[in-house]
């Protein structure tokens, strides 16, 4: 019922000014939007259709993975929703639209139209997306702020804040690509659009960029008893990181006219292994931050010492653990060592995020239970 609660008031919250100003945003940056997607849909209504279903498609694995226990302390859906919403409608149409349009102009007449055409985009988008996409974040954690624990968190919902404004952006781009096509290439050209902006680049660009900026600001509103210079330097760190990442990404250098090999290795070999080097630090950290705290529970003996160390290894390492119970003691057993596994990462996660001491007593009481019935089934079956 707690839990319930705190998840509706993310929707409602007219004491708090952030909630008005994300509302009044929203309802901005949708007008804007459904003034786009009415001028797409009225000249190619099936072509449209079919390149909204492609983006849908395509956002759906990213909130299966936000289910994916491997996550442990996620955020809950709600919050994920609403940075998807900020980044994909405030961000993207109430925000860095016009601002992109405004930066690239200035540069066309302070510079030249020629520096402009070459390097605007690499300089205006950064700025002006990290910033929005940034602003979101911050929004977020003023709504809910009992939801930012760690950086970890940071990371998450920075990623769904980038995920928004790619699938947005895209969609539009889906839509320019097929007004400016011959008639009857319509199809091909949203599948091509797609298949580029979205399965070859799209997986580690936009996302990559805001978890960073999400992670820095996460380790500033966190970090209020780091020392002043530690404090600062990371947030400017991880931020000055994503500007730099997306400014490579769309320099001419890369984004060019021309394919070229160097701008095929940064954007299909150099940028995915930075993106999954990034999620491989991000899950050991976050799992060693659960084994670590249940070092007290060890103390207790809620649970040994071992199953706290497992807590921290990877789903294939515990997978390898359930696998030996199927073998010696059959499939129930391997079943209830699933079950005390999770209730041995709840408790983790409830010790994490500090709840209320009647529901940590409770996940402590689950495992108590499901460690002795264990033992007794593969004692008795050993007999």
């Amino acid at each position: 019922m707690t839990e319930l609660k705190s998840r509706r008031s993310l929707f409602y919250q007219p004491g708090n000014p952030a909630y008005w100003l994300f509302l009044l945003l929203l309802c901005f940056g949708t007008f804007i939007f459904a003034g786009q997607v009415s001028a797409a849909t009225g000249a190619y209504f099936p072509v449209s259709v079919f390149a909204v279903f492609l983006w849908g498609l395509y956002s759906v694995p990213w909130f299966l993975f936000l289910l994916n226990e491997e996550l442990y302390d996620r955020q809950p859906a709600a919050v994920a929703l609403l940075g998807f919403l900020w980044g994909g409608l405030i961000a993207t149409f109430a925000m860095a639209l016009e601002a992109n349009g405004a930066l690239i102009g200035i540069l066309g007449k302070t510079v030249s139209p020629e520096f402009a055409r070459d390097w605007g985009a690499s300089i205006s988008a950064p700025f002006v997306e990290e910033l929005a996409k940034g602003l979101g974040i911050v929004t977020l954690i003023l709504l809910a702020k009992d939801r930012f624990r760690s950086i970890y968190d940071g990371i998450i919902i920075g990623a769904f804040t980038g995920l928004g404004f790619q699938v947005f952006e895209d969609l539009i781009y889906t839509f320019t690509a097929a007004n400016l096509t011959a008639a009857g290439a319509e199809w091909q050209a949203v599948l091509f659009t797609f298949l580029g902006r979205g399965i070859i680049s799209g997986l580690w660009s936009h996302a990559m960029y805001s978890a960073l900026v999400g992670a820095g600001i996460a380790s500033y509103v966190l970090g209020r008893n780091k020392p002043f210079m530690r404090r600062f330097l990371r947030p400017v760190i991880y931020c000055f990181l994503a500007w730099g990442l997306h400014f490579l990404w769309d320099s001419p250098w890369v984004n060019g006219i021309r394919i070229t090999p160097v701008s095929m290795v940064i954007k299909l070999v150099l940028y995915p292994l930075l993106f999954s080097v990034g999620i491989y630090f991000a899950f050991r950290r976050k799992r060693s931050v659960l084994s670590q705290v249940l070092a007290g529970e060890v103390s207790l003996g809620t649970l040994s010492g071992d199953d706290a160390k497992t807590v921290g290894e990877s789903w294939l390492f515990r997978k390898k653990i359930r696998s030996g119970y199927r073998r010696k003691y059959g499939r129930r057993s391997s079943r209830e060592i699933h079950n005390l596994q999770k209730a041995q990462r709840s408790l983790a996660v409830a010790l994490v995020r500090s709840e209320r001491f009647e529901i940590i007593e409770e996940k402590r009481a689950r495992v108590g239970k499901l460690n002795g019935f264990e033992k007794n089934r593969v004692q008795s079956e050993k007999e």
